[in-house]
């Protein structure tokens, strides 16, 4: 499977692409071409999101422009000439701009292209197969709606007590900026490797309002496995749980606390010392 980078362009240089090049068929896909959106597993803890172009027609299509657009992110523009045969696919790679809040994502893809000696133009509305791009613009959301309200700030990592009883603790202070009253904090979540320590299981809900308060997340590893720790790709994306009158009202919104990699080494430290797997 052969991969290529997308870039993000100006709008200036994505309304050029709007318009047929001279020569240029109008059409829709052919017959047994297939375009999605996705996200690599592997690339979970990036904003790197993938469009797969899945040639099922008779001849190779040489790809030359392609254009991505949605009401909930940002527009992304690639040039090109990568050849893609009948019956195989090319995943176009790009990290996903910032995400708005909004309704449904909305995907348009531009693809422009060459078949023979012709040169084709077709429009299409990929989907979001997995869900993978909708959660990152959705987890965006969340996070602009809680930062809007309350400025967030990471403590230091410390542990309290040793071997498999401690607990890891990370001090979240939350200021509020008194610009929305509605958002309330309604809790964390676990991930593979950690948990939420016994009678923390979830945060009592904080509305984010009025002085700053600081909250201690206390987590206990989920489960001691060596295998989960050296696979892992998404066990240090913590989740925060967000309500706000213009979210969702089905669910709260979520995001993944930012951690950074010095507190990322920190998690992962204390997950070996407390399962034991620094034991000789």
């Amino acid at each position: 499977m052969r991969r290529v980078t997308l870039v993000l362009a100006a709008m200036t240089v994505l309304a050029g692409l709007v318009a047929c090049a001279p020569g240029t068929t109008q059409q829709a896909l052919p017959d047994g071409v297939e375009v999605h959106l996705d996200q690599s597993r592997l690339q979970r803890k990036t904003r790197t999101v993938f469009l797969r172009v899945h040639n099922g027609s008779n001849q190779t299509m040489r790809l030359r422009r392609l254009a991505v657009t949605s009401p909930r992110f940002g527009d992304v523009e690639w040039t090109g000439d990568e050849a893609v045969g009948p019956g195989y696919e090319t995943d176009l790679t790009f990290d996903l701009p910032r995400g708005r809040c909004g309704g449904a994502l909305e995907v348009t893809a531009t693809l422009s292209y060459q078949q023979g000696d012709q040169a084709f133009r077709s429009v299409t509305h990929p989907a979001d197969v997995y869900g993978a791009a909708t959660a990152l613009v959705d987890r965006d959301c969340a996070e602009e709606t809680l930062r809007d309200a309350a400025a967030l700030e990471l403590g230091e990592i410390t542990v309290d007590g040793s071997g498999r009883s401690s607990v890891l603790v990370l001090p979240i202070t939350l200021t509020p900026t008194g610009r929305r009253d509605d958002v309330v904090l309604s809790g964390f979540g676990s991930t593979v490797l950690f948990a939420l320590a016994p009678a923390a299981d979830r945060a009592a809900e904080i509305p984010l309002t009025g002085a700053p308060v600081t909250i201690d997340l206390r987590l206990v590893p989920n489960r001691c496995d060596a295998h989960a720790l050296a696979d892992d790709k998404v066990g240090t994306l913590l989740p925060v749980h967000v309500r706000a009158d213009d979210l969702p009202a089905e669910a709260d919104g979520e995001f993944f606390l930012p951690i950074g990699a010095r507190r990322r080494d920190a998690l992962f430290a204390y997950y070996v010392q407390a399962c034991g797997l620094d034991a000789a």
